[in-house]
């Protein structure tokens, strides 16, 4: 009774408002994937309120959310450097999730590494 009670008198925590996990952040490298972990939702999530804009989530019905305390977002390769969305936790409440996008790195190679005699023009691959 004294929990219901505490939910009734902090509409943050009442079904539809804040759930206790808050805002989750989570990293992705430019178009791949990560698991974002809710483990304060024991029951899963229960759908997308607002979808990501660069992004998808995967290995679940958006719209219906999954048992899972946890949810897979895929990355779209983009000039994007955060992406946010919202979901609803086992109990209707709503959960913030911020992705920082990293670009993806991939090392210069240049061959041939030195030249004996450099010239303006001389091609390089």
């Amino acid at each position: 009774m004294l929990m219901f009670l505490a939910g009734w008198g902090n509409p943050a925590y009442a079904a539809g408002g804040i759930s206790p996990c808050g805002t989750i952040n989570a990293t992705v490298v430019s178009g791949q994937q990560v698991q974002i972990n809710f483990p304060c939702s024991a029951a899963g999530w229960g759908g997308v309120i607002a979808g990501p804009t660069s992004g998808s989530i995967i290995a679940a019905d958006p719209s219906q959310g999954s048992p899972s305390t946890y949810l897979i977002y895929a990355n779209t390769p983009s000039a994007q450097t955060t992406d946010t969305f919202t979901i609803k936790d086992d109990s209707n409440d709503v959960i913030t999730i911020i992705v920082t996008i990293t670009p993806a790195s991939t090392p210069l190679v240049v061959s041939p590494t030195a030249s004996a005699y450099p010239t303006v023009g001389q091609s390089f691959t």
